[in-house]
């Protein structure tokens, strides 16, 4: 008897993602995978999408391992896009949709993508930096919006209606390859490309349909963004049960209420600051969200008000709230149902997958009661940060993913989120290095010194708060700095206060006193919602 091929052992137990939409082509061929506008996809249409734009990759050289950069919102032609690119082992670094020229042109250098994709109104933030960008060799936009593109693009049809075979590539593609490469905010004023694997993932959907009990019959509708991994892994999680995916590509309170209820939508996917907004909006009613079965709340702690209110509205309704790191796939704790009300404020206990546990900073268990940092380990903890082993070490050392953030667990087992050590705000479920914006403003020719921190903000959890000290003989206005930062970094990084002092404080070592601005700030600034 011959001995398999490389190819035919991988293929025999291989965990590709994009192997999803093949058996549930197998399954369920008519059933609608995704509606898209008017637009509708069964899952026997998709899979013949997903090969037809595999095989066209490969065509244009794209092999195991290369990156295809995506800056665009959800629809069709980024998911056909992904999912053909992953089929053949290829590499998805999709980047955040609000970011500006020069953050652009930071992760597309860093990233090194064979082909960027971009929908059309957003291709003028990458022609500012075209010149810059050294690996890219095809650029190619979607037509989103009808907006005009420059000279240098090329439609998106010459890769998803390229005419190539609908058969399936056969090629090694998969298990503990990388599948996304994201990149997010860290401590450092630049942000870390988070590699996720096909293997880390495979483990993050089996989580969601035994934990959330996504089946069949539900759909998804997908407003949480795709450069999140959590919009990434609910959207996989529906194509592997089969359910619906309702696209809303530029979400608005209205269209997500009108979704809704013309879809029968059962899973809602929203921060905190959304689901307080929803109840209190002209033409709202429970007729409208009748059909939702699930909420969860992601990027930040869900008040236990605003579930009050949800079960109130939905009293049959699932409640749950997520706490994680795109490092961890992004799995960690969750609170769900009755929890959430009965034990206000905690991010839950750990998933199943993975185990949590709080130490101190000589590496050790703390007590009950104790303050430590959050430390995790399981089957779906990232592969490293790309392109940076000395990071890579120091957050996975000792065999555990450290995250940085500071909690402590109660007697009945809730872990309670405390701080953060690393200097993030997270602001609308977007997370903002302080450093990042610091190191911005210092690039104002008038500013001598600058710090920036997050303080409580009754709509968007925590606001970008900025002050800043004037060179000699320089005058600084507040709209000066706020129009300066809208002009050159994406809008959820804008500052939504700036207060100019003579000084900042700082310790012997240089560093300012952050805790020092933040009381002073909170004691003379009113932030409305």
């Amino acid at each position: 008897m011959r001995e398999l091929s490389d190819l035919e052992t991988h293929l025999l137990r291989r965990a590709n993602l994009s192997d999803y939409v093949k058996r549930s082509a197998q399954i369920y061929p008519g059933d609608v995978a995704m509606v898209c506008g008017d637009r509708e996809v069964t899952f026997a249409e998709l899979n013949d999408k997903v090969n037809q734009v595999a095989n066209a990759l490969l065509q244009l050289g794209v092999k195991r391992g290369d990156r295809i950069s995506v800056i665009s919102h959800p629809c069709l032609e980024y998911i056909f896009i992904w999912f053909g690119l992953m089929k053949i082992g290829g590499v998805l670094n999709p980047i955040n949709v609000m970011l500006k020229g020069g953050e652009i042109e930071y992760i597309l250098n860093h990233a090194e993508p064979k082909i960027l994709v971009v929908e059309d109104a957003l291709t003028p933030n990458v022609d500012e930096v075209k010149g810059q960008i050294k690996s890219v060799q095809k650029f190619l936009s979607i037509d989103l919006t009808g907006s005009a593109v420059g000279e240098g693009w090329e439609d998106i049809g010459v890769v998803i209606d390229a005419d190539v075979s609908l058969e399936e590539p056969l090629v090694i593609a998969g298990d503990n390859d990388p599948a996304t490469l994201i990149y997010t905010s860290g401590t450092e004023a630049r942000p870390k490309g988070v590699m996720g694997s096909h293997l880390n993932m495979y483990m993050t959907t089996m989580h969601l349909v035994s934990d959330l009990e996504i089946g069949k019959k539900e759909a998804l509708l997908l407003v949480a963004p795709l450069y999140h991994v959590a919009g990434i892994v609910l959207c996989l999680t529906s194509i592997y049960m089969g359910a619906k995916i309702v696209i809303d590509t530029f979400p608005d309170p209205v269209n997500i209420m009108e979704f809704t209820s013309k879809h029968e939508v059962t899973i809602w996917t929203f921060p905190p600051a959304m689901l307080a907004l929803f109840p209190s909006l002209p033409g709202f009613s429970k007729e409208i969200v009748k059909s939702v079965k699930m909420i969860i709340a992601f990027g930040s702690a869900l008040p236990k008000a605003i579930a009050e209110v949800w079960k109130g509205i939905l009293p049959d309704v699932k409640m749950i709230n997520y706490y994680g790191q795109t490092e961890s796939g992004p799995l960690g704790t969750c609170s769900s149902g009755e929890d959430i009300i009965a034990h206000p404020g905690s991010i839950g206990k750990p998933h199943r997958l993975v185990e949590v546990k709080i130490f101190d900073d000589e590496e050790k268990e703390v007590d009950t009661g104790e303050v430590g940092e959050i430390v995790m380990r399981g089957p779906t903890i990232m592969i490293g940060y790309f392109k940076d082993e000395e990071r890579t070490a120091e957050t996975l050392r000792h065999g555990w993913l450290h995250t940085n953030d500071l909690a402590r667990r109660d007697e009945d087992g809730f872990f309670h989120f405390v701080d953060r050590k690393k200097d993030i705000i997270v602001t609308g479920s977007e997370n903002v290095s302080s450093l990042e914006i610091e190191q911005f403003l210092f690039s104002h020719e008038k500013v001598q010194d600058a710090a920036v921190v997050g303080l409580p903000h009754p709509r968007w959890g925590e606001a970008v708060v900025a002050v800043v000290v004037p060179r000699p003989e320089q005058e600084i206005s507040e709209k000066e700095i706020i129009a300066y930062c809208k002009e050159k970094i994406a809008g959820y990084k804008v500052p939504k206060k700036v207060v100019v002092l003579n000084e900042i404080p700082r310790n012997p070592a240089g560093k300012s006193l952050k805790h020092m601005l933040r009381k002073q700030l909170s004691e003379q600034l009113t932030l409305e919602a």
